[in-house]
């Protein structure tokens, strides 16, 4: 399964990721994520001489980056009830869920308790058992022996010379018979 899973996700159009458990699967959805510019702000001073220190600033530099929009160890270290969606021609999205009792629909729906009788049909205990009928040691089953056929009747040992010399009669002429091979019939 491991080998196949790009290939397997790679089909489907709309992707989401409830949590993930490995680090490749992680790899997969932060790489289908992509990147973003950042900007990055940094500070730096030089300390080279150290009585400057009273009067030198901090200098600040600006500089444009790309990083990604989740790193793999993250996917791994989603909270409970939190996903991930890529879906075409959308940029992608970090969902949280809801549990149901938090839901609209969750109100309406009634407050006393149910039994499953309320929805299914009761059923009585007594289950009819048909009677066993009674049988008697010497009776056959019905339908349940073949009777024996008779096989073909046997023959003696005359009729089937009689079928060999009508065959060897047909079949006669057809082979012709071959000049003994040298060291054949001593």
């Amino acid at each position: 399964m491991r080998q196949h899973h790009p290939t397997i996700l790679g089909q489907m159009d709309v992707r989401l990721s409830l949590r993930v458990n490995d680090l490749e699967t992680g790899r997969y959805f932060c790489n289908m994520f992509g990147s973003a510019r950042v900007r990055e702000t940094s500070e730096r001073r030089d300390v080279t001489y150290p009585w400057q220190k009273v009067t030198e600033t901090n200098k600040r530099s600006e500089s444009a980056k790309d990083m990604k929009l989740m790193e793999p160890a993250q996917m791994l270290q989603l909270p409970f009830y939190s996903a991930t969606a890529v879906i075409p021609t959308k940029r992608p999205m970090y969902l949280t869920t809801l549990a149901f009792s938090e839901m609209k629909e969750y109100a309406l729906l009634p407050r006393d308790p149910r039994r499953i009788a309320d929805y299914a049909p009761p059923v009585t205990g007594a289950v009819s058992v048909p009677p066993v009928p009674e049988s008697k040691p010497d009776d056959k089953p019905p339908g349940r022996q073949r009777e024996r056929t008779p096989g073909p009747p046997e023959q003696d040992e005359e009729s089937t010379v009689d079928q060999q010399r009508r065959l060897d009669e047909m079949f006669s002429g057809t082979l012709e018979e071959l000049p003994p091979e040298e060291g054949e019939g001593l």
